[in-house]
């Protein structure tokens, strides 16, 4: 069975030198701008095989090489569903490294991996109340979400996901109490549920 891992941009990955471990498995995905950071190999290896961000964070030179998946916010699709094409215009050369480009159906899906370990005990919550308009959820959860969904006979293994509690490995003030942004407390208690139930697995 292929093994994937999803590395995060959690401080906790300086808590063990994983590096040479993560560089081992079938496929490495990164996310976001946490690639090519300099000084950090022992900590999250090298390696990458997909690359994952939104569609405005793109880095061009990753594309160029690197098989990707474009996000989009959900929240704000129909405004960037009509951006999007130019930004497709620009990395046009690199269309066969597009993994996958966000679209509305995928909302179903993440909304449904989701429900599947947060259920109905929070239907009365106001953050859950929303969840069927603008439910925003963290690149981190979309990401696992994508791979699971892109390949589905794989093992996905995740590492450095810290759900806000801290900043990113390489500055950790980077991005740090911004957690309003994404409901972090339920995707932080999805995440545990998911590793109990053994739909992902910790690094």
């Amino acid at each position: 069975m292929e093994k994937i891992i999803i590395v995060g941009n959690g401080y906790s990955l300086l808590n063990k030198k994983n590096g040479l471990l993560i560089d081992t498995f079938n496929k490495v995905v990164r996310m976001s701008n946490s690639v090519d950071k300099k000084g950090f190999s022992e900590y999250i290896g090298e390696k990458i095989d997909i690359y994952s961000a939104l569609y405005y964070n793109v880095d061009s030179n990753i594309i160029k090489n690197v098989k990707t998946i474009i996000n989009l916010p959900f929240v704000q699709l129909d405004f960037t569903q009509r951006i999007i094409r130019d930004f497709l215009e620009d990395i046009k050369d690199y269309k066969e490294n597009i993994l996958h480009l966000a679209n509305k159906d995928d909302y179903k899906i993440f909304k449904n991996i989701f429900k599947k370990y947060v259920k109905s005990e929070f239907k009365n919550d106001y953050i859950y109340s929303k969840f069927n308009n603008d439910f925003n959820f963290s690149l981190g959860f979309k990401t696992i979400c994508y791979i699971k969904t892109l390949y589905p006979n794989s093992k996905v293994y995740v590492t450095g996901f810290d759900f806000f509690t801290t900043g990113a490995f390489w500055n950790e003030n980077h991005n740090r109490h911004v957690s309003n942004h994404h409901n972090y407390i339920f995707e932080k208690l999805w995440y545990k549920k998911a590793l109990k139930n053994k739909f992902i697995f910790e690094l």
